[in-house]
């Protein structure tokens, strides 16, 4: 489970650094607070959010092979925890999508492994 959080932790960061790099004006507090209320910088977050997610539930299971599933849960479980503690300038909709999809996501990693396993 601690490797999947910290695969995920990394993956979000360089999501993160990516998304600044690509849709910020420059580095400035308003641009930076600006891109928590656009469509498109907001749609790339949540993309690779659940891809790394999804990262993550895979490793869970992968390493924690004698419940691969309760693992990508608890990756889940803790995506959606971080998630409220850290959500606090996003819209509404981002928000409820992403907790909707967090532990979904980490269980699709569990089926890929599932399936790899059979």
């Amino acid at each position: 489970i601690i490797l999947g959080v910290l695969a995920v932790a990394i993956l979000d960061t360089i999501s993160g650094i990516a998304l600044i790099a690509i849709f910020a004006k420059n580095m400035s507090q308003e641009s930076l607070k600006a891109l928590s209320h656009e469509n498109g910088p907001l749609i790339f977050s949540m993309f690779f959010g659940t891809i790394s997610t999804v990262i993550g539930g895979f490793i869970a299971a992968k390493y924690g092979k004698l419940a691969p599933y309760k693992n990508s849960a608890i990756i889940g479980v803790i995506g959606i925890i971080l998630g409220v503690l850290l959500s606090s300038n996003s819209p509404l909709w981002f928000n409820v999508l992403g907790f909707i999809t967090t532990i979904p996501s980490a269980l699709l990693g569990a089926y890929f492994i599932a399936r790899k396993n059979v």
